[in-house]
């Protein structure tokens, strides 16, 4: 009887054993077929950029060749306007009679302007041709836009000492009807006010 007992005992545990190994394969089985059945992976690839087109800055306008400078004559107080190269040739008096206190060049170097002791705002060719007043009232130097198409100046409303200020207005290059920038009022007539407020 405990003969027989002992018998069925092993008979049992090796059936355990022999399922159990069984359950293992079959596992071991299916794991291997799923992944062998199932699609890999695609490799990663870089995403494509559009074509973005640049937008490169516009080259720098080249310098001028010239040069300008007011002669002051004495006594009479006759303040002119020259230009010339920067090597000293070339020299010529662009301007007469009108006693010159500002100039300065519009930043292609093709054209000047000029506010005089009268307190008129000029443009001027370097040639000294195409001359034309295209304001009154200018009480400070003439300040060209970037793209040299609008001239800034200070108006009188308090010239006097010991700073001169007033409205800092705005006026197309080739003449038209000025306007007070908003936020320049009363502002001081010499650098660097009003550039400072005109083209900031």
């Amino acid at each position: 009887m405990l003969f027989a007992l002992k018998h069925r005992t092993q008979a049992l545990t090796a059936l355990f054993m022999a399922v159990a190994t069984l359950m293992a394969s079959l596992a071991a089985g299916g794991a291997a077929l799923a992944q062998a059945t199932q699609p890999a992976p695609a490799p990663l690839m870089p995403t494509p950029v559009p074509d973005v087109p640049r937008s490169d800055p516009a080259p720098p306008a080249p310098a001028s060749p010239f040069i300008s400078y007011v002669g002051d004559i004495l006594p009479q107080r006759q303040r002119d306007l020259f230009v010339m190269r920067l090597d000293g040739s070339d020299k010529k008096q662009i301007t007469s009679g009108f006693n010159v206190w500002f100039a300065s060049w519009r930043p292609d170097g093709k054209q000047l302007a000029v506010t005089t002791e009268a307190a008129e705002l000029y443009t001027v060719n370097p040639d000294g041709s195409n001359l034309r007043r295209i304001a009154v009232g200018a009480f400070s130097p003439p300040f060209w836009s970037p793209d040299g198409h609008f001239i800034a100046y200070v108006g009188g409303e308090r010239f006097g000492a010991p700073v001169a200020r007033g409205n800092l207005r705005i006026i197309p290059a080739v003449g038209g009807t000025p306007w007070v920038v908003p936020g320049g009022e009363d502002i001081p007539s010499l650098p660097p006010g009003a550039a400072a407020v005109a083209w900031s």
